[in-house]
């Protein structure tokens, strides 16, 4: 597609045969059977995600269900392409509902192919009382409340979220602060040496990186602050 936007449209391909854009959401084509593009590419599966980051659109329903049952038949190949998307920083960085559409992907069964790291976290089960929803609910819901915040001028946290000099850093922070997990040992510790890793694959900044190991590797800081501090006081 042509127009403005963040992105270098030459530098991606153009919509995949069998999309329509109507206004401003993304449909499959009247006689889509299967995702376009089959056998599945890694850009015809990420295009819908990549299309609406840039234009701030929305993905219909029906793609999402194309897309999910794509997945499992794609290729060791597709899905080594899938998790080095070259596009994924500047996706994160974006400013046009990020969580929204990360939670789409959740719903597509695509995240954890772009994230391996993220994919045994789906519908992994804390046991303790300050955790709530299953580890992937409890990430994403992490970051659909930071773009609350950043949105919100009246938050105390408000200056902290816009003053931010890497969304895509927090963002994959975010997604990944609890990727060790379901493995042995400090899940803090190991989670931050996969993070690092990540950002390799991502081709985030040496400082990013840095940030990102730190909240990963920081982030239970918080957990006891919640625990054993009075929070409403400033």
């Amino acid at each position: 597609m042509g127009g403005k936007g963040r992105f270098r449209p030459a530098r991606r391909q153009g919509m995949p045969r069998g999309l329509v854009r109507i206004g401003r959401t993304l449909f499959p084509g009247r006689e889509a059977d299967a995702f376009p593009g089959a056998p599945c590419t890694a850009e015809s599966l990420l295009y819908p995600f990549d299309w609406a980051a840039r234009t701030d659109g929305d993905i219909a329903p029906g793609i999402i269900s194309l897309i999910r049952a794509a997945v499992p038949s794609c290729s060791a190949a597709v899905r080594r392409d899938i998790a080095q998307w070259p596009f994924f920083r500047t996706f994160l960085e974006g400013r046009a509902r990020i969580a929204r559409l990360l939670t789409l992907m959740h719903e597509a069964e695509l995240l954890g192919v772009v994230l391996p790291e993220f994919e045994p976290l789906t519908c992994f089960a804390h046991f303790d009382y300050v955790h709530e929803y299953t580890v992937d609910s409890h990430v994403l819901l992490a970051l659909w409340e930071f773009e609350d915040i950043e949105r919100d001028p009246d938050s105390r946290f408000h200056p902290l979220a816009v003053q931010m000099k890497s969304r895509a850093a927090f963002r994959l922070a975010a997604l990944l602060h609890d990727c060790a997990k379901p493995l042995d040992g400090d899940h803090s510790v190991i989670g931050a040496q996969m993070a690092r890793s990540a950002c390799g694959r991502f081709g985030f900044s040496e400082e990013e990186a840095d940030f990102v190991e730190f909240l990963v590797r920081e982030h239970l800081i918080l957990s006891v602050a919640v625990r054993h501090r009075d929070m409403a006081d400033a």
